[in-house]
């Protein structure tokens, strides 16, 4: 009986501290857009996007790929190109296009119509998306 006991309680702890990561992984998801939003205001849109961020830091001209990419640097201190915020951004591109994108996040930040006023939307969007998640975990 005391194992069983022991058992269930070791079990609620790991499920208490899997539901505190899942957390985590959203309060870094929304520090990363806010961060990505700050670094564009703080300096120019860089509306011509190439995926290589080296310039876009010594210009502070920033496109929306290396502004996300800057930002989850400097609070993850690792850029996961396949991780939650990216993947969430890329959702959303798709949810206002119909186009099929080869990389959607430069092909949306590159495309002619698109203003910065576009990019702080879809910003906030994916922010209030994030903290929809968190809420719900």
């Amino acid at each position: 009986m005391k194992t069983l006991l022991i058992l269930s309680f070791n079990l609620s702890i790991l499920n208490i501290n899997f539901l505190s990561a899942q957390g985590t992984r959203y309060v870094q998801g929304i520090e990363i857009i806010s961060t990505a939003e700050n670094i564009l205001k703080n300096g120019a849109w860089n509306h011509q996007d190439d995926r290589l961020c080296i310039d876009d830091i010594s210009n502070k001209s920033y496109s929306l790929y290396c502004a996300l990419h800057t930002a989850e640097n400097k609070i993850k201190g690792k850029y996961q190109h396949r991780g939650l915020v990216m993947r969430s951004v890329r959702k959303f591109i798709k949810k206002r296009s119909s186009k099929r994108y080869k990389h959607p996040i430069r092909d949306y930040n590159n495309l002619k119509g698109t203003t910065i006023q576009d990019i702080y939307s879809l910003l906030k969007e994916v922010k209030l998306f994030l903290l929809k998640k968190k809420k719900s975990d």
